[in-house]
This record gives structure tokens, C-alpha cells and sequence, in this order.
């Protein structure tokens, strides 16, 4: 999470002379991206940068349902959790930040993990395919 917010502090990753700055961090990033694809200000590099970010921070997504769903389920916060990562997945797929190797592991052919619930949501019309 520091490398993450090293990087959305960093001038040279997410320059703020568009007045980005002037933006909270998540639409900051979602500003970004959109300047990006328009080809404005942002290095080279920014593509493959922020689609490591995005597969760091969907890597903490996996250990908080791994580890901690309990807590998640104890709180009552499962409805909340669900619906910000389905936001999450939404966005990634929206701006093609997320392969769908990164989401779904496999073994023996079968979604594991987050790609199970993936493959749910998919199959309930929650995340369109």
C-alpha cells in the first residue's frame, strides 16, 4: 500500500499540472486514467504502471476475503465489501486495467478464489460479460 501511495504522490507517475491535484485520490486515479487514454501529460510508462497497481490492489482484495472474511461476515459489512469490489472489478474491466488471468486462478480448470465469486457475479448479471 506505500508503493501504491508512493506512486499516486509521485509527480513524475501522476503529474498534477492538469489539476488533478485538486481531486480526492479515487477520482484522482480515475481522472488519470481518462487523461491518460486521451494521450495528456502522463508518461509513457503509465499504461503498465497503473495495471501493476491495479493488480496489487486487487491482490489485497484476495488476502481480505482469504483471511479476514470472518471479520468482514462479524461486522456485517459483507454487503458493503461485496458491492465496493464489484465496483473494483467493474472499473478494471471498464478500463481494461485487469486480464482475466489476474482474477480468476485455476486449478484442474476451476475458478478459484476471487474468480469464483467473479464467475458468480458474471453469471448473475451483476458484472456484465
Amino acid at each position: 500500500m506505500t508503493w501504491v501511495q508512493n506512486l499516486l504522490d509521485d509527480e513524475n507517475t501522476f503529474p498534477t499540472k492538469s489539476g488533478i491535484s485538486t481531486y480526492p485520490v479515487a477520482s484522482r486515479l480515475s481522472y488519470a486514467i481518462a487523461l491518460c487514454l486521451l494521450g495528456q501529460d502522463f508518461p509513457a510508462s503509465f499504461p503498465s504502471t497503473i495495471k501493476h497497481v491495479y493488480r496489487q490492489l486487487l491482490r489485497v482484495f484476495a488476502h481480505i476475503y482469504h483471511v479476514h472474511y470472518p471479520q468482514i461476515l462479524h461486522l456485517r459489512s459483507e454487503p458493503h465489501f461485496n458491492s465496493l469490489f464489484a465496483h473494483f472489478l467493474a472499473f478494471g474491466r471498464e478500463y481494461e486495467l485487469l486480464d482475466i488471468k489476474d482474477v480468476r486462478g485455476t486449478t484442474n480448470g476451476l475458478a478459484v478464489g476471487i474468480g469464483a465469486l467473479w464467475e458468480r457475479w458474471r453469471e448473475m448479471g451483476i458484472l456484465e460479460s
